[in-house]
């Protein structure tokens, strides 16, 4: 069963910004066409051999796990690599990762390019693994999303079915018994979205912070501020400096510059707060990030201390945000933005 507010897709840019999160997949092939790696749990699909060997995939996958310390290593993960790169996802109920290898209508690049795919994909499932196993705050709305989902998905299902029943009745009076059924099926999935929609704010906060994650992960693990940028820039596309649609890169440089921290304090409230992107919110924390590692990054031995901390940090704020209620956070979960980005960027400062 596909949860579409348990996926997080990586780019959410309007160029590549999809319809849904479902349309996706490949023509059928024979499946000894696949390439594996890491005992299947890598699979690297015919219309994904664009891209790097499976072989690869797996150095890179083994590589982040050498940086993560004493956080848990996601091991449930199953990589799924084919072409359909705008819907690069991770699914947080099944721990299945798509990677879709970067086509080269945006621009030819260096097929290794399509590892800080991977890489902020599986940093995600590291992401979720540990807040699960962390956060009792964390743990509880997860839990619910699937609840909620699952029990609307069954109501659906049981809908569509005394629909179908009561077209074939004749009877009035059955009719009308099978009417009353519907109805209160219609009520209780009205109760589910409206429940969804009180804990909304509290998800969108998860999944901002969830991609602030998955970002800098890829950045440390790359030691590349533009580890991302370079991933979703496209040949095909006019970028104008200090534009809205440069800061939607995730260029960790960017914010040395004053007229791109101008342009976001002006418009973070149009995007996050009311536009619900989930890139835009925490820049400012990106930004400081790699001021503060850039110098060292260059050591193996403080590269592999950085994601803890990182991590350790996040889930902190993150616990205590999800421990307030609805009313705090609205609106999208974004309310004082600039104030958590500067308890984060603080933190950041002190422990990094």
């Amino acid at each position: 069963m596909n949860l579409r507010w348990m996926t997080i897709t990586l780019a959410v840019l309007s160029a590549f910004a999809p319809g849904s999160l479902w349309a996706f997949g490949e023509k059928c092939g024979p499946i000894f066409a696949s390439e594996y790696a890491k005992q299947g749990q890598i699979e690297v699909r015919p219309s994904g051999q664009k891209g790097p060997p499976a072989k690869d995939y797996a150095h890179t996958v083994d590589k982040i796990n050498t940086l993560l310390g004493d956080l848990a290593v996601p091991h449930e993960v199953q990589i799924h690599v084919d072409s359909a790169f705008i819907f690069s996802t991770f699914n947080a109920q099944t721990y299945l990762i798509s990677v879709g290898v970067r086509p080269e209508k945006m621009g030819k690049k260096h097929p290794a390019i399509n590892q800080n795919t991977l890489m902020h994909e599986y940093a995600h499932a590291v992401f979720e693994k540990n807040m699960t196993l962390k956060s009792s705050s964390y743990k509880t709305l997860r839990e619910e999303q699937i609840s909620l989902h699952t029990r609307e998905e069954n109501l659906h299902q049981q809908n569509d079915l005394l629909m179908l029943e009561r077209d074939k009745l004749t009877d009035p009076a059955l009719r009308q018994d099978m009417d009353k059924k519907i109805y209160d099926i219609i009520k209780e999935i009205d109760s589910i979205a409206e429940r969804r929609k009180e804990i909304s704010a509290h998800w969108s906060l998860r999944s901002a912070v969830h991609e602030l994650f998955a970002d800098s992960l890829s950045i440390v693990a790359t030691k590349d501020p533009k580890a991302m940028s370079k991933v979703l820039k496209s040949t095909a596309e006019s970028y104008h400096p200090h534009t809205s649609t440069v800061l939607q890169l995730r260029d960790f440089t960017e914010g040395r510059h004053h007229l791109s921290r101008q342009r976001w304090k002006k418009e973070y409230p149009f995007y996050s707060q009311f536009g619900g992107d989930l890139y835009y919110a925490f820049l400012p924390a990106r930004w400081e990030l790699w001021q503060i590692v850039k110098t060292r990054i260059g050591s193996a031995n403080y590269q592999r201390t950085v994601i803890p901390k990182v991590f350790a940090i996040l889930e902190r704020h993150l616990s205590a945000e999800l421990n307030k209620g609805p009313e705090e956070l609205k609106p999208r979960g974004f309310k004082d933005l600039e104030a958590l980005n500067q308890r984060i960027i603080e933190d950041f400062r002190r422990e990094l």
